[in-house]
């Protein structure tokens, strides 16, 4: 580190600790009385955040010091005004294809504009906490921290970084990263916007996810091969998920003018199962089936331990309960409101989520029988 180096690193004033496991800093510099980002760092590429500077590309935080001393190298950037798009999903919950659409585009932007350096940088590292949108709108990709130079003649990464799921096969050994890592990563993100969750939970169907599926291939030959190449797939496919946003199989997608196949509206996640797609038939299915167990409830005869029917108070109870046995088990099989993501375990193999999905469905029965028999009781 110069003397230079030394000065101007001294003029920012640490305010708050952003990350304490990323020795991240919201900093203020005495001079100016600008906010900055301070970062230190002991796995870095200093060539990286070094061209980053001179380049000053578009919808990237600007870096303003790069510096080194002993095996630490720290960093001042540009602080971005706003809300990560991993904050936006927590607060909000799950997008349609359409916002999907509106925030991937320019993240391909900036990527094209990373891939088309000499050599190419790859991010390495691309997942919702590190999609950025400003305050006034603006999309940007934050922390280069796995980001390296793609080697033409390595044969793997000299160290392997980026975020479990959303990180390519190649990062964990298997090759040397490239641009087609950072597809991969898009297609996990597409999917996670999406579901809030990733491509092996099996959530989602729908217009969008041929796109996902060549993303995420585990050989990155049969990946995209450039990011242009997403981007024109996305703008064919993207059309089509906002008309028909959720279209669940091969034949409903053929036959999208059929109008009992047409969504009447955007995936709404709090509406009831049957209804959330806006697919006619879906809606008339669920329907029927609502009514059905609603008069099976209403309707169903219940005998005591010496075999005499139940009447009045305790025939009501037992039957409401039926109710809320049906509609618990619908509601949970069909994920309302990922409930069924909430629970321990239910994000595991298929397997084990299998397992979990009888136990919880024995255990929800078991605490509405003992419901039952109390409020009987107490009658």
């Amino acid at each position: 580190m110069t003397v230079e180096e030394r000065y101007e690193l001294s003029c920012y004033q640490e305010l708050t600790r952003f990350d304490e496991h990323k020795n991240v800093w919201l900093v203020r510099n005495t001079e100016n009385g600008m906010i900055y980002v301070k970062k230190t760092m002991q796995l870095y590429n200093r060539e990286v955040y070094q061209r980053l500077m001179a380049a000053d590309l578009p919808n990237i935080p600007k870096i303003y010091l790069c510096t080194c001393e002993d095996s630490t190298m720290t960093v001042i950037e540009e602080y971005i005004h706003g809300t990560s798009l991993m904050d936006m999903l927590q607060k909000d919950g799950i997008m349609d294809e359409r916002h999907v659409a509106q925030i991937i585009l320019p993240v391909c932007d900036i990527i094209e504009h990373l891939h088309s350096q000499v050599p190419s940088i790859v991010h390495r590292d691309i997942k919702p906490s590190n999609i950025m949108i400003s305050n006034d709108g603006v999309i940007k990709l934050i922390d280069f921290n796995a980001a390296r130079e793609y080697d033409l003649g390595a044969t793997q990464d000299t160290y392997l970084m980026g975020t479990r799921h959303f990180a390519a096969p190649e990062q964990y050994g298997f090759g040397q990263s490239d641009p087609r890592t950072d597809i991969y990563a898009i297609g996990v993100t597409i999917y996670y916007m999406l579901t809030k969750n990733f491509p092996d939970s099996g959530l989602y169907l729908g217009s969008l996810y041929p796109v996902i599926q060549k993303c995420i291939c585990m050989n990155k030959n049969d990946r995209y091969q450039t990011i242009s190449e997403l981007r024109k797939e996305l703008s064919v496919y993207i059309p089509a998920a906002i008309s028909q946003p959720r279209i669940h199989t091969a034949s409903e997608t053929s036959s999208s003018a059929n109008p009992f196949l047409k969504p009447l509206y955007t995936y709404k996640e709090k509406l009831p199962v049957g209804f959330r797609s806006g697919v006619i038939w879906k809606m008339l299915t669920a329907s029927f089936g609502y009514l059905d167990f609603f008069w099976l409830c209403s309707s169903v005869t219940v005998n005591n331990s010496n075999g005499k029917k139940l009447t009045g108070y305790p025939l009501t109870v037992n039957r409401v309960g039926l109710f809320i046995i049906i509609l618990g088990y619908v509601f949970f099989l069909g994920n309302y409101c990922h409930v069924k993501d909430a629970l321990p375990l239910m994000k595991k193999s298929k397997q084990t989520r299998l397992i979990m999905t009888f136990v919880y469905l024995f255990l929800y029965f078991v605490i509405i029988m003992f419901m039952i028999l109390f409020l009987e009781g107490a009658g």
